[in-house]
This record gives structure tokens, C-alpha cells and sequence, in this order.
């Protein structure tokens, strides 16, 4: 719930007075803090229009998740369809990396990598490719939960690489304001939906 609105979910369960284990019921109201918005012209990563019996998926942008959700990254490229992009993912508080020189490794395609390369631009000029923010192995992956532990988040950015026709493109993305990440809920297995 919290991304879709730009948030963090401690964020939005602190707001509304949720403690662990960070159950909500069907039905149950939520307020959103201050500066809690769907960003304008977005649609929801699940919409889907039929029209001329074409189906249209809508990607979302949020500036929040969790450790080990799955997330679409979008580039929108203008005069490169055909091309293709690599991209690398960074994190500024140096939680998830040794250093803001070393990517960090995600899961594409069910293999771990720190280097997303090939993604292909389609007609519409966005490349498209979805990772899950985590390190493959269970062990690894607690490790990360260990740096995210207090509180602490990473602010990670993009560096995306393309070959063009007459040059190599390089562009780094929110690396000013970051897409804050945050270790997972420890919501236990109680009824109700987890956040």
C-alpha cells in the first residue's frame, strides 16, 4: 500500500498508530500523511485498458520499497528504439555496497546480478526489466536485512549506459532524491493483509 502513495510502510503505519506485527483488516481505513500522493499521470502497475482489443500495461513510478520486492525498472529513452540499455543500481548510504563505486547486486531472471545489461528499447522508446532488490542467497540476503536494521535506510540511483548510433549515452537517475529503500516488515503470520 505504502509505495503506491511514494511512502515507506513504517512510514504509513507509524501515521496510523500500527505496531507489530503490522496487521490491517479488510475494510480498515488508512490516513496517508502529509505529501502522500500517486504522482501525477500515473496509473497503477496493474491497470490494464482494452481498447481495439489491445491490451496497454501502465507502469507506476514510486520513490519507495522494500528489500526484496520486485520492482519494474522503466527508462524512457526519445530516438532509441531498437537499442539496447545497461543498467546499474547504487546506493548512496553505502548500506548494500562496499562503496557508491560498486553496484548492488539484484535478481533478474532468477540469476543475481549487479550488472543489468541488454535490456532492449521497444517501439514506444522504454526498456523494460524487472528485478527483485535483493542478493540471491538466504544468507546474503539476511546480511542486507542487517544493514537496513534500525531504521536505516538505502537511497539507491541509477546509472544507465545505451549505444547509440553515433556515441554511448550515460545518464544517472535519482541521484538527487533517491528511491529510499527499507528492510522488510517482520509482520509474522497473524490473519490479515501484511504490509
Amino acid at each position: 500500500i505504502a509505495p503506491k502513495y511514494g511512502i515507506g510502510w513504517k512510514t504509513l503505519a507509524t501515521h496510523n498508530n500500527i505496531q507489530s506485527p503490522y496487521t490491517i483488516q479488510p475494510g480498515q481505513e488508512l490516513k496517508l500523511p502529509e505529501g502522500a500522493t500517486i504522482p501525477e499521470g500515473a496509473a497503477t502497475s496493474t491497470a490494464s485498458e482494452q481498447s481495439n482489443n489491445k491490451t496497454t500495461t501502465a507502469y507506476e513510478r514510486i520513490d519507495s520499497g522494500t528489500l526484496g520486492s520486485e520492482v519494474y525498472l522503466v527508462v524512457e529513452t526519445a530516438n532509441l528504439h531498437g537499442k539496447k540499455v545497461d543498467i546499474e543500481i547504487f546506493d548512496q548510504e553505502k548500506l548494500l555496497a562496499e562503496d557508491d563505486e560498486t553496484a548492488i547486486k539484484v535478481i533478474r531472471d532468477d540469476q543475481e546480478t549487479d550488472w543489468i545489461n541488454a535490456v532492449k528499447i521497444d517501439d514506444t522508446g522504454k526498456a523494460i526489466v524487472k528485478v527483485k532488490l535483493r542478493k540471491k542467497s538466504d544468507e546474503d540476503y539476511k546480511k542486507q536485512q542487517e544493514a537496513l536494521k534500525d531504521d536505516k535506510q538505502a537511497r539507491l540511483f541509477l546509472k544507465v549506459t545505451c549505444q547509440g548510433d553515433d556515441k554511448k549515452h550515460k545518464k544517472v537517475f535519482l541521484e538527487d532524491e533517491g528511491f529510499v529503500m527499507e528492510k522488510p516488515c517482520d509482520c509474522g503470520s497473524e490473519a490479515g493483509y501484511k504490509f
